[in-house]
């Protein structure tokens, strides 16, 4: 009974870490308000997989996750590397099996340069110089993307999520908020918050 359970704590160790590798790949959801936020967010979900991870004790398990571990980094550091370029598509195909189909066939063909008097920029007629534009705040934003629930631009309000909203696999990111009171209900996986002021979190 007891090595029943051992196998069997071990391999949702295993599930835990898959899970846990997936909000990597979420990476194109993650709010594009500046650099220095998405690439912290994008280290936490890179980063998530160890807590899993470092609990595997065996040398097989130890080998299985060393090889896991490697295809996430090669992954984020594709991402973080081609940021934030990588955020749009500047191509002209729109047929998607063609695409691909020109991907894995291993050579992509270059645009066609565009000559040097085609780049020289135009000089702009003078204009007088106008005031600046007053700041519009953003549009406060409570979402769930997949297992993450994003909260972002809230200023002095209060969010109580229902307990249908929350579960142990459930994670809480706040952004750019402000004098914002959050209630959760349950228990969940874990928070982030970032560029947030005065912030009171019950749970």
């Amino acid at each position: 009974m007891i090595a029943l359970e051992k196998k069997n704590r071990k391999f949702m160790n295993h599930i835990r870490c898959v899970e846990d590798s997936l909000n990597l790949f979420a990476w194109f959801m993650i709010p594009t308000e500046d650099t220095e936020s998405y690439m912290a967010q994008l280290a936490d979900f890179y980063s998530t997989i160890d807590f899993m991870g470092g609990k595997l004790s065996e040398d097989l398990d130890k080998k299985w996750y060393k090889s896991f571990r490697e295809v996430q980094k090669d992954f984020y550091e594709l991402i973080k590397n081609n940021y934030p370029t990588v955020m749009t598509w500047s191509g002209t195909n729109t047929d998607v099996q063609a695409q691909y189909e020109g991907f894995i066939g291993g050579k992509i063909e270059a645009p066609t340069p565009k000559t040097a008097e085609a780049e020289k920029p135009k000089p702009a007629p003078a204009k007088k110089a106008a005031a600046a534009p007053a700041k519009v705040p953003k549009e406060p934003v409570k979402k769930l993307k997949f297992n993450t629930w994003e909260v972002s631009n809230f200023v002095d309000a209060e969010i109580v999520f229902e307990e249908d909203d929350v579960d142990p696999s459930k994670t809480f990111n706040f952004f750019n908020c402000e004098k914002l009171k959050v209630t959760i209900p349950d228990k969940f996986k874990n928070f982030m918050i970032q560029r947030c002021k005065r912030m009171e979190l019950n749970v």
